[in-house]
């Protein structure tokens, strides 16, 4: 379990622009590495969201560090803005750190090794890490980060040394170590600069969580408001820090005055119940009956100190309140004592400061820097009824509604529209004729266009693009997807761009089939280079050892360039060359939610066939055949097609048309979709745009395409709603195969038992047995699941139930119960 929120709010407050760090986590188990190893790599200051990202990414581990001291940028290379297991790969050494800008004090409580601390020693040690805190301030020392670390309390202050600072930072630890007891230790080893530190968000995990001993989770206690280095003189002063506190205490007597401010008076009016003070190492101490902020912290745990300098400091052990100062107290009990500039000279030898209004009127230690904004996902806000109403007035989302008119209730959205967008994709991605070309390019010589270059309409972008368009509808069988057929239907109809058709052996429609090789697709294309391939599964063109995997290759240039150019076997012959100038095929396919996770790998998103495609999940849905008029829908849907028809020319966008979608999209998501909505934007986003431009006004429904500003803006929205789609869809997408893969899917199966089970009070252990008849898995593996589950927050165990908790986008909603 980890807090991605406050692992960024520490990584932002320990690092700087430029800088670059180690993530180390240690025994860690991830999906493709089962075994406890060390997960190490490198970030700059740029990537923080993907370090968080990459940490929460992580199964399970015992601990989780960071470098806290900048590092060589070099040491990028070794893994750059990721993290990969390591064994005998080198990490981070004192030698590699370029400064240091942390001093460590790690206070851990006293006890038997390889367990977590009690809820005792815990805050026994919180209780050690104020105290050190206030006798530190004491002598002038500014305030710093307050860490729980899980097990005990860690401070870190700001400085500002070289890597080698000839002791300085090990001097002083030694001598801050002396405030330790025989309950709680400070930790010396922390000294050294490559030190790795434990990251606030993340578990502790020593041992096995007990309820004596539980995990915790580190966090940030508080932050100074302003962040004021130590300086090495403070520090050499604290090296002798524990001499000066106990010489002169049988010197010096107790003083009642420091400077101009009389403390005793000042007791009297304000702070009558602390009565006589006790001399305290050479200064003097009164002990609270009752915290003056907190009344139930009635153990005489807060003292009123006066230093033998002069100083004065108030000090709480509670760790609720850490932050109460003396002029907090002082605040507390003698209120607008700070309002007027300071009217007095206090002798506290450079320790305390007279703060002005601002500065004391909240105090140090109270104020915590505002974290890190939540990182947006603008896309996952996106409902499909946004999408509707975004449609409505479009000649998009005609298509669209003719599409869903097949079922009731009507298909839904993520149906309809793909078919919708594949079948305007047709319309607008026919070949130029000769006159055309002609009219465009005039005498060429010797040059002949290819691919984009001789589209009837090409989107001038990056050489030139084409409207075709790759879609794929992940829905289960039986669902209602393919009821009416229109998309069927659509492909026989005439397609005017079709050449050379002799009625028999090639039909002048857009019909290429639903499968076929490699070499039989070229064929074809060559006499419908805008043709639709419906493909009603897709299973066996994503199996490797399926024929039919073969002409992924090819379709996948054909997307790219427009164009092939290509060798294939002859049948026994030898082989021939087969080339066309334009190909711009289109396919809407259909696949199973399961044999999608059981087949595709992110290489195949990547980089290979997939990458090319639009993915929408269609949610859980039971349609019933609709009654229409089937002639009737088709002329519905000729008119509209003949629009799109209709549309040529060139379609001119400036270079930096995507710069402000890309935005949304850069560092917000899980860094392997970074190729789908790379491909969105670049591809796709201007594709809708052309698609959204034609509407009911009737200067959009000629020849030119008339780009608007609010085309732009629904391109937008369609373009974020198909991430969010592809994000669901991918989401259990591995990057490996085998034993992984499996874990996944069983993973999966078992959450939806408990999701789909789960009438509003919890599902049993015996529940999710009966229901996971099929799984393969034993009583021993569904209880490794289900802790797998709960530690990425899945679901959760209350009262021997287990819940649906926070699982990942498009898993939450229950499949739809049908009545009995």
């Amino acid at each position: 379990m980890t807090d991605r929120k406050m692992i960024a709010e520490a990584l932002n407050l320990w690092f700087q622009p430029g800088d670059v760090f180690e993530i180390r986590v240690l025994n860690a188990m991830t999906a493709g590495y089962m075994s406890p190893h060390t997960e190490s790599g490198y970030f700059d200051y740029g990537h923080i969201p993907e370090a968080t990202e990459a940490i929460g990414k992580i199964r399970c581990f015992t601990g989780a560090y960071a470098t806290v001291n900048p590092v060589n940028q070099d040491l990028l290379a070794r893994a750059c803005n990721r993290l990969r297991a390591v064994k005998n790969d080198p990490t981070t050494s004192d030698a590699d750190i370029v400064s240091r800008r942390w001093l460590l004090i790690d206070c851990d409580p006293e006890r038997v090794s390889g367990v977590s601390s009690s809820d005792s020693e815990h805050e026994a040690a919180l209780s050690m890490a104020c105290k050190i805190r206030d006798d530190l301030a004491s002598i002038g020392w500014p305030e710093s980060i307050m860490l729980d670390s899980g097990n005990g309390a860690q401070m870190m202050y700001r400085i500002d040394l070289p890597a080698n600072d000839d002791g300085l930072v090990q001097n002083c630890l030694n001598e801050i170590s002396t405030a330790g007891d025989g309950h709680v230790k400070v930790d010396v080893t922390v000294h050294n600069p490559a030190r790795i530190w434990r990251i606030p968000g993340t578990m502790n995990c020593k041992g096995d969580s007990i309820p004596t001993r539980p995990h915790r989770m580190a966090r940030i206690l508080s932050v100074p408001r302003t962040m004021t280095a130590v300086t090495p003189e403070q520090m050499t002063t604290a090296a002798s820090w524990k001499s000066s506190q106990e010489a002169g205490s049988s010197q010096a007597k107790p003083r009642s005055v420091s400077g101009e401010f009389d403390l005793d008076d000042w007791i009297r009016q304000y702070c009558p119940e602390l009565g006589t003070p006790s001399e305290w190492k050479g200064g003097r101490r009164w002990v609270f009956p009752v915290c003056p902020f907190n009344p139930a912290h009635a153990n005489k745990s807060a003292v009123l100190i006066e230093q033998p300098s002069g100083a004065i400091a108030f000090r709480c052990h509670h760790n609720g309140c850490a932050g109460n100062d003396w002029p907090r107290l002082r605040e507390l009990r003698e209120p607008g004592c700070y309002d007027p500039p300071p009217l007095m000279k206090v002798n506290i030898d450079g320790i305390l400061k007279q703060k002005p209004k601002d500065d004391i009127a909240v105090p140090l230690a109270e104020v915590i820097v505002p974290p890190e904004p939540e990182i947006l996902r603008p896309w996952r806000d996106i409902t499909s009824g946004d999408i509707e109403d975004m449609l409505r007035g479009t000649y998009l989302g005609e298509l669209a509604s003719i599409y869903s008119c097949v079922t009731r209730p009507p298909l839904p959205i993520e149906a309809a529209l793909l078919k919708a967008i594949v079948t305007a994709a047709c319309c607008l991605t026919g070949e130029a004729s000769t006159e055309e070309l002609q009219r465009r390019y005039g005498t060429l010589g010797g040059l002949r266009p290819v691919g984009a270059d001789r589209a009837k309409l090409k989107i001038n972008t990056a050489g030139g693009q084409v409207c075709n368009v790759y879609a794929m509808l992940v829905a289960n069988s039986a669902s209602g997807k393919d009821i009416g057929n229109l998309i069927g239907k659509f492909a026989r109809m005439a397609n005017p761009g079709i050449r050379n058709a002799d009625g028999e052996h090639i039909v002048a429609d857009w019909n290429l089939g639903t499968s076929g090789s490699a070499e039989g697709l070229a064929n074809v294309l060559t006499r419908k280079p805008n043709g639709l391939l419906t493909i009603s599964e897709m299973a066996n063109w994503l199996d490797p050892h399926h024929w039919q995997n073969k002409a992924t290759g090819f379709l996948t240039e054909a997307f790219g360039q427009g164009c092939y150019d290509q060798n294939f076997s002859d049948r026994g012959r030898g082989t021939s060359n087969r080339s066309v100038d334009y190909c711009c095929p289109n396919i809407m396919a259909n696949i199973q939610p399961r044999v999608f996770e059981r087949l595709v790998h992110m290489q195949d998103i990547d980089t290979g066939f997939l990458g090319r495609f639009i993915f929408t999940l269609m949610p859980e849905f039971y349609g019933n055949p609709a009654n229409f008029n089937s002639m009737a829908v088709m002329e519905q849907m000729r008119v509209i097609v003949d629009v799109f028809l209709r549309k040529k020319g060139s379609v001119e966008l400036e270079e930096d048309y995507s710069n402000a979608l890309q935005k949304v999209f850069l560092g917000r998501c899980d860094p392997k979709l970074n190729p789908s909505w790379r491909r969105l934007c670049c591809e796709y986003y201007p594709r809708f745009m052309v698609m959204l431009s034609v509407n009911h006004s009737i200067k959009t429904q000629g020849e030119t395409v008339i780009v608007t500003d609010e085309a732009r803006d629904k391109a937008k929205i369609l373009t974020m709603w198909f991430f969010s789609q592809a994000e669901k869809v991918l989401t259990g997408v591995m990057d490996d195969g085998g034993r992984s893969r499996e874990v996944e899917q069983n993973l999966k199966r078992i959450f939806e038992i408990v999701r789909d089970q789960d009438c509003g009070d919890g599902v049993l252990t015996s529940t999710i047995s009966r229901y996971a008849t099929g799984t393969g898995t034993t009583s021993g593996d569904r209880s490794k699941l289900l802790a797998e589950l709960m530690e990425r927050q899945w679901v959760k165990l209350e009262n021997g139930k287990f819940s649906v908790f926070n699982p990942p986008p498009g898993m939450a909603k229950a499949k739809i119960r049908r009545k009995a």
